[in-house]
């Protein structure tokens, strides 16, 4: 069966094809740092529910296992042999061990260095801390797990877009994202426009500090300055009913000649 756009139809190995829309390819989980195991096995069931016909218990739990490598498939490899040829019986080992108290530690810990890069954008970094949210509030109610993304993606965001995303006060985790992308490109705008123009953003002028106290200049001036007004005012012009300085008066007295007798021998 071809596709509508008239590609061949994709072939599973065991000769099985998909449906109509062919899905994208399915990673391999190893139980890697950056895998979560809900979320892969999710999208690994969604892509075997498009196979037409339905595939059988058996062909399902072997495809799974073929999906598996590293640690995780090494895990299956250890299961008794009633048990690995169980569909049922992998997931709940696989889950048990990937969501344990060991990964849910490593989680929280991946979660409290996140920071928004430098140079990442709003809409990666909020696909980035949604998978660590995930893993470290898997179990909780639906409400409380939303709390805390939007708790979480706020308050580490880069402080630039932190400021005016909370100033919005978004209700929910996606308006929040929104509101991150919309003023990441408004500041990406202005950086441009800045670059481009680079006249329009003038420096302030500096203006130098002035230390009149140890300005040995100022010092002399401020020694003249008193020496001058000491001058003047012993030069200032006297009021005509005041009385000249005690100096002035005795250097005006009249001198009268000192008469010197001769002595009687």
């Amino acid at each position: 069966m071809s596709s509508p756009e008239g590609d061949p139809p994709i072939n599973t190995p065991s000769g099985l094809t998909y449906g109509q829309l062919a899905p994208k390819t399915i990673k391999c989980f190893s139980g890697a740092d950056n895998q979560d195991f809900e979320s892969w096995l999710r999208r690994f069931e969604d892509v075997v529910r498009m196979v037409n016909p339905p595939l059988p218990d058996q062909l399902k739990t072997n495809t799974l296992v073929g999906f598996l490598e590293g640690e995780a498939r090494d895990m299956v490899e250890d299961m008794p042999d009633q048990d690995k040829n169980t569909y049922s019986k992998i997931i709940e080992q696989l889950r048990a061990h990937f969501e344990s108290h060991h990964f849910r530690s490593l989680a929280r810990q991946q979660l409290s260095d996140c920071k928004q890069g430098q140079s990442e954008s709003a809409r990666d970094f909020a696909e980035r801390v949604k998978k660590l949210v995930k893993k470290v509030t898997r179990g909780q109610p639906k409400k409380a797990q939303n709390e805390r993304l939007l708790d979480e993606f706020l308050d580490r965001l880069k402080p630039t877009l932190r400021f005016h995303v909370k100033a919005a006060n978004p209700p929910t985790f996606d308006e929040a994202v929104v509101k991150a992308i919309t003023y990441e490109s408004l500041l990406n705008d202005v950086a441009n426009t800045l670059s481009i123009f680079p006249g329009t953003q003038q420096p302030a002028p500096a203006i130098p500090a002035v230390n009149v106290v140890s300005s040995p200049r100022n010092q002399s001036t401020f020694q003249r300055s008193e020496e001058q007004r000491r001058i003047d005012y012993r030069n200032r012009p006297l009021a005509p009913n005041q009385p000249k300085s005690s100096t002035a008066a005795f250097s005006t007295k009249k001198q009268f000649p000192i008469k010197i007798w001769p002595s009687q021998s």
